[in-house]
């Protein structure tokens, strides 16, 4: 999942989309954080969720700087959110 990147107006991960502030910036990408994103985010441990599972969430990027992070905590006014009828469960524990 690393790799998987689409326009920011487009569907991600099959789950995922994400509405911007304004109009889109060209080049803006729905990708995941990862880690070198993560450590953007200055106030994602006072959310409480796992670094791990953070390092998936969906984030907008724009070649290599990040725009927005909106689970994680940096959401400069962008939504991200899942397409109705995926399955999803936040409180499942992780298995590593």
């Amino acid at each position: 999942m690393r790799d998987l990147r689409v326009p920011a107006d487009q569907l991600w991960d099959r789950r995922w989309r994400a509405t911007p502030p304004e109009g889109l910036p060209q080049g803006a990408e729905l990708r995941a954080l990862g880690a070198e994103g993560l450590a953007q985010c200055p106030d994602w441990r006072s959310l409480g969720r796992p670094r791990a599972m953070l390092l998936s969430t969906p984030a907008i990027w724009q070649g290599a700087r990040l725009l927005a992070a909106p689970l994680a905590g940096l959401d400069e006014k962008w939504h991200v959110q899942r397409e109705s009828g995926v399955e999803c469960n936040e409180t499942a524990p992780l298995s590593h």
